[in-house]
């Protein structure tokens, strides 16, 4: 996988072919929120970056008014990201990854997207309609850029994102050094193919 490169940049702040897509569900803007809610991507990104302002606060790396500000929660990031996502992703593809993750074949993929280290735990077998479907989204033009892309967390849109947000993070909680992360933090858009979790039964 790529180093998530302006990811790494925020969190050194603190120490995932079809027919013809189906119609347009909803607006771009509205598809491209409710699919960074699909794939958690906005919960995902706000746990990792709490994780490290709480290790990095009991280190000694940041003052109790820089590990206040520094708290996010999902909603943060979710309109920062369907902006990314919208600038990876067509509308078309965007609504073909919404209706694959909103189907019931769909949910081990949605499932597992939740928490990379969730992946261990998934049930042993996935049935041939689970299956038969994931391998055909993941063949898909969307399937295939947010598989190449970690959940789109490295792509080049994403990695904007970060970059931003860090700037404007390390300037609003006045942060001079920025601390290390924590080493061995989860990795947001890690995650690992369901179908292959299950053949293993890992």
């Amino acid at each position: 996988m790529k180093p998530l490169a302006g990811l790494g940049i925020l969190l050194f702040l603190l120490g995932q072919a079809s027919a013809a897509p189906p119609a347009r569900l909803a607006s771009p803007h509205i598809d491209s929120l409710a699919l960074v809610q699909l794939l958690h991507l906005d919960e995902l990104l706000s746990r990792t970056i709490n994780d490290g302002r709480q290790a990095s606060f009991a280190a000694g790396r940041l003052t109790q008014v820089q590990f206040e500000c520094l708290k996010s929660t999902p909603a943060d990031f979710t309109v920062g990201m369907a902006a990314a996502a919208r600038q990876e992703l067509s509308p078309a593809e965007i609504t073909s990854a919404i209706v694959y993750l909103r189907s019931t074949d769909g949910r081990v993929f949605r499932d597992a997207t939740i928490d990379p280290s969730k992946t261990a735990v998934l049930p042993p077998q996935v049935s041939s309609s689970e299956a038969a479907a994931f391998a055909t989204f993941r063949a898909s033009p969307a399937g295939k850029k947010l598989f190449e892309t970690a959940m789109l967390m490295t792509s080049a849109a994403m990695n904007e994102f970060f970059d931003a947000y860090g700037k404007q993070v390390k300037a609003k909680c006045h942060i001079a050094r920025p601390p290390q992360p924590r080493e061995n933090s989860p990795r947001p858009g890690s995650n690992s193919d369901p179908a292959a979790s299950s053949r293993t039964g890992s």
